[in-house]
């Protein structure tokens, strides 16, 4: 069962990916677009499907607990009470399938799933009857259509007339056929049933009844799959604009066809009926269609220039499928001696479980005193304190020691007499073995550590074991450490001090927490290296409050063209955050007009325009206002208006200017 959550979760990597490159290329062509998501999807579910069937394999390059190398701000190599339980919840998995129980939670699970595979089955077999019983009924168009528009159609497609149907669709059932709505035959003229059969001609053509058929096939079986209905939401949108986009380029009039779903869309939208995917005005964006023919949104056949793109955002999605498949799918343990294979920077960034003898011991522990993967033994916390007493005897002990410590961050509260934890946690500070030490520190909070033990854990701050060092800050924090008065402050600077892991792990343990004046000044320092870079202007989103010299060094990220891509976009996100102090907020409010006007921080308009209302000066002003009467995204115009409101600016006239757009019906008066 381990193996296939590891896939599933592989697979829903690989789907976002997929969704993520396709939305971000929201103004690419519609046909590039359709080919990324496709590509992804059969990725994503084609991982699933076979290895359902392939056989297993083994390849231990990963570590013990299944997590890759990394450091991150979010994942940092700590073994905090989320490490613990994310390797416990691996570990509960694998130990479940063990269990033979006829009420086993894997049999509950299954039980669920095959019920609502039930239930979509009934409901896809009510759609496909319904399609059957509408094509039957329906006669052939015979001489009712003039000759130009039986002369565009491919050969082996006809067109069916039916008193049933709401809007026109084509289908695969039972012969190629595009299914015409009466009341469009009577009431339509000749350029707007050309521009109609045109668009489901263009539909037969890319298959799409199929790939509409086949989104609902995968729908069934893995509906408890969120991402996969906003994947089948998207393929059904992208799949309309190719098609308008097909029918536009056909009929060689952009202008004509986009009068002709537009006069469509509102004949046919007072009569809710069944609508197949492939329904042309079945599609609640309408309206965002409408604006991409306008705009000249039209796929040509695909070029080669598209083709290439298209080509490497497959690419894109079959390396990450490829890169996340590696490592241990069958659940064997990579050897003991595969330390010897890693270098200590891939030691340190993978955190205590990173340790291949650590993750084996650990599995170990839970295994006893977890064994149904939910409910702890009565005697677990005598087994924890027997292996907290085995360290430095050897390293297995060692091993063992440091699974135990992992485990009193994991459960918590759940053991039993946790008074008895304390002392030996406190012990184990001066422990022989570098990784008993650090996973001491990193549980002394869990064993009930407090502000007494702030003085413990600064007598480690010169200790020779980095793995030791990435955890001092975070503990002391956790222990009741003020980071504003010693001896927490003198901690942590002498940790921001140092370079590389140990001082952004300290970055990161300072979060949302008040800092001294000196720690402010020692991250404006340490925020000239490349890599901390990005790490110091989170820790600016995330402060109570915002200092005059951090603020002053944000402006000077922004402005520093030389540093990393991604360091001038955190900078101004991070400036997007908060009022600046006020003598720099017509510098932030320049800084924040300069990003929302820069392509590279396109995506990120909204946090920006937030960040103007914060600023409340003219600039910031003007640039709300010209926000507020440009033709943008109205969600982006939404944000403006109540940016003005907040501002104080005269509520009806912020309003009258809205609504001069589309979307207005939704805002609340938040400002009145």
């Amino acid at each position: 069962m381990l193996m296939g959550m590891e896939i599933a979760l592989r697979s829903t990597v690989v789907l976002a990916i997929a969704i993520a490159v396709t939305m971000l290329m929201a103004r690419g062509r519609a046909n590039v677009r359709l080919f990324i998501l496709r590509a992804g999807i059969l990725a994503a579910f084609g991982t699933l499907i076979v290895s359902a069937f392939a056989p297993q394999i083994s390849v231990p390059l990963l570590p013990a607990d299944g997590t890759a190398p990394h450091f991150s701000r979010i994942a940092l190599p700590s073994a905090t009470r989320s490490e613990a339980n994310t390797t416990r919840s691996s570990n509960s998995l694998r130990r479940t399938e063990k269990v033979s129980s006829s009420l086993s939670p894997t049999a509950a699970l299954v039980g669920i799933w095959l019920f609502g595979v039930a239930i979509g089955l009934a409901w896809l077999g009510v759609g496909f009857r319904r399609i059957v019983g509408v094509i039957k009924n329906a006669h052939p168009a015979a001489d009712e259509l003039p000759a130009r528009i039986r002369d565009i159609l491919p050969p082996g497609l006809r067109i069916l007339i039916s008193e049933e149907m709401v809007t026109p669709f084509v289908t695969m059932i039972s012969g190629s056929a595009i299914v015409l709505p009466r009341r469009l035959i009577d009431e339509a003229t000749e350029e707007e049933l050309l521009g109609v059969v045109a668009h489901e001609s263009a539909h037969w053509r890319h298959r799409d009844p199929l790939w509409s058929l086949g989104m609902r096939v995968l729908q069934v079986l893995f509906w408890f799959h969120p991402l996969l209905w906003v994947a089948a939401a998207l393929h059904r949108g992208l799949c309309e604009e190719a098609c308008d986009a097909a029918a536009a380029r056909d009929i060689g009039d952009r202008t004509g066809y986009a009068r002709t779903l537009a006069r469509l869309a509102l004949l046919f939208a007072s009569s809710p009926r069944f609508e197949p995917d492939t329904a042309l005005f079945g599609s609640p964006e309408i309206l965002r269609r409408l604006r991409r023919l306008e705009n000249g949104k039209l796929e040509s056949p695909v070029s080669g220039r598209h083709r290439a793109i298209g080509i490497a955002g497959v690419l894109v999605v079959v390396a990450a499928a490829g890169i996340l498949t590696i490592g241990r799918v069958s659940g064997q343990e990579a050897p003991v001696n595969a330390q010897d294979e890693t270098s200590k920077e891939e030691q340190l960034r993978r955190g205590l479980l990173g340790d291949p003898q650590v993750a084996k011991a650990h599995e170990e522990l839970l295994a006893e005193i977890q064994p149904d993967g939910t409910s702890l033994i009565p005697n677990a916390a005598d087994r924890i304190l027997a292996l907290l007493d085995q360290a430095d005897s050897n390293p297995e002990g060692n091993a063992r020691a440091s699974a135990a410590l992992v485990a009193m961050i994991e459960f918590g509260g759940r053991l039993d007499r946790p008074e008895l934890f304390l002392p030996r946690v406190r012990r184990l500070l001066a422990a022989e073995s570098e990784i008993v030490r650090a996973a001491a520190v990193a549980a002394l909070p869990y064993a009930g550590g407090d502000g007494s033990d702030v003085q413990r854990l600064a007598q480690l701050v010169d200790d020779p074991s980095d793995l030791v060092r990435m955890r001092l800050a975070m503990a002391t924090i956790q222990c009741g450490g003020d980071a504003t008065v010693p001896p927490a402050e003198t901690v942590i600077l002498k940790l921001l001090s140092e370079d590389g892991l140990v001082a952004y792990a300290s970055i990161a343990a300072l979060s949302t927490r008040p800092i001294s004046p000196g720690i402010e000044e020692a991250l404006v320092q340490l925020s000239h290296d490349p890599m901390a870079v990005g790490e110091v202007a989170f820790l600016y989103q995330n402060a109570p409050e915002v200092s005059l010299p951090l603020t002053k060094r944000m402006l000077e990220v922004w402005r520093d063209e030389s540093l990393a891509p991604q360091a001038r976009p955190a900078a101004a996100l991070a400036l997007a955050t908060h009022p600046a102090p006020a003598g720099l907020r017509p510098a932030v409010a320049s800084v924040l007009v300069e990003a929302y006007d820069s392509d590279s921080m396109e995506d990120f308009r909204s946090n920006l325009i937030a960040g103007l209302g914060f600023q409340g000066t003219d600039e910031a002003r003007e640039k709300l206002w010209e926000i507020l009467r440009s033709d943008e995204d109205d969600r982006l115009r939404e944000r403006a208006y109540y940016g003005l409101v907040d501002m104080g600016e005269d509520f009806d006239t912020v309003i009258a200017e809205f609504r001069r757009g589309m979307g207005s019906q939704r805002l609340s008066p938040r400002g009145n």
